[in-house]
């Protein structure tokens, strides 16, 4: 048997778990394989065995190696008369922990509240092997459809990727590919998560408790009545219930209340397009809202959206961020929009609601 097997390239792996080998081989039928291991830096043998098999597949069982250490691997064949062949060329083994590589804020059964979620990633290795590239993808239900797909991201100190576009009552699975620096796969496997936009109760203004000892029930307000101040003073109101700033005018509220963490809720129609109209000025923060709209994939029609950025001030420097509310559809004469926006620790949410005349939830819009 003159012929000598060649082994094919192999990728690290885990020493812990078996690991097959693929050879090739152009002699009489196989009928056995012996597998001789060395370690890398010394050429002792480690390993030293003989299998019957008649197939081109050579299996180290678990826990034969350590995991850190590198090795060379040959292999000899038997026909059937047991006569062998001459080693193969040496290959290299390269033995590596499985890496950690998971999801750090996305659990089985997520609810997500808006409609995009940042996906962060946390990737370790034992052995000091780098990640190389990864990539995010969310399915759709039938955990084949393809909604968004990331490509291929280099790793980088921060693994987080926004994935937008998210639609509401709408189930989907999420899954973070990964490769390492020598070619280890890595794979969170498909999760579940769930998207339920947070809808504001718009018009709950109190609280009822029943106090069932007394007989009686118990209604709560936090709301308190506070005065504003405008520019001109005497502005024009319609219906007794709504005043117009459509020529300039000016109303603001700066007492009898603390901007800290809150929830502002305003009501407005016929906003002039690209207007900036709504502006909160905080000590530490700022933030104003545009009015906008624009033409987005999957619709030929406009759609509206408010946009709004805030600064904020940590010592002496400043920073900024962009929140996007999500889409509506233009309004028709007689409709308003609700602005629902909250602000909890420099953070803010804004979320846009279309109403009727008669302050009837008409349509809460597309994904941004």
């Amino acid at each position: 048997m003159a012929v000598s097997p060649i082994l094919l390239n192999t990728l690290p792996f885990d020493a812990e778990k078996e690991h097959t080998l693929q050879f090739t081989y152009t002699g009489a039928q196989i009928f056995a394989h012996k597998i001789v291991i060395k370690d890398n830096s010394t050429n002792t043998v480690v390993y030293n065995k003989k299998t019957s098999a008649m197939n081109t597949l050579a299996r180290i069982p678990p826990n034969t190696l350590t995991n850190g250490n590198t090795y060379n691997i040959q292999i000899s064949v038997f026909d059937h008369e047991g006569k062998e062949s001459p080693l193969s060329n040496p290959a290299i083994l390269k033995c590596l922990k499985t890496p950690t590589f998971t999801f750090t804020n996305i659990h089985e059964g997520l609810i997500v509240r808006n409609s995009f979620l940042d996906a962060e990633l946390s990737y370790s290795q034992e052995n000091g092997e780098l990640l190389n590239a990864y990539s995010v993808t969310l399915y759709a239900v039938n955990q084949t459809t393809v909604v968004y797909d990331s490509g291929i991201r280099y790793f980088s100190d921060n693994l987080i990727v926004r994935v937008p576009e998210m639609l509401d009552d709408t189930t989907y699975y999420i899954r973070a590919t990964g490769e390492t620096v020598n070619g280890m796969e890595m794979d969170t496997g498909l999760i579940e998560i769930v998207c339920d936009y947070l809808k504001p109760d718009i018009f709950l203004k109190f609280r009822a408790d029943n106090i069932s000892e007394e007989g009686s029930v118990r209604l709560t307000s936090n709301f308190i009545l506070i005065e504003g101040k405008s520019e001109p003073e005497e502005l024009v109101y319609i219906d007794d219930e709504k005043v117009s700033l459509l020529n300039g005018e000016k109303v603001w509220f700066d007492d009898g209340f603390t901007a800290d963490n809150f929830v502002c809720e305003i009501i407005a129609e016929q906003i002039p397009d690209f207007t900036k109209f709504i502006t909160f000025n905080m000590k530490s923060a700022m933030a104003y809202i545009t009015w906008n709209y624009g033409y987005f994939e999957g619709s030929e029609e406009k759609q509206y959206y408010a946009e709004l950025t805030a600064y904020q001030y940590v010592g002496s420097e400043k920073l900024n961020y962009v929140q996007i509310s999500n889409r509506i559809p233009p309004l028709s004469d007689g409709e308003q929009v609700h602005f629902w926006m909250r602000h909890i620790n420099g953070a803010f949410d804004l979320i846009i609601t279309k109403l009727n005349g008669t302050n009837t939830l008409i349509e809460g819009g597309d994904s941004a």
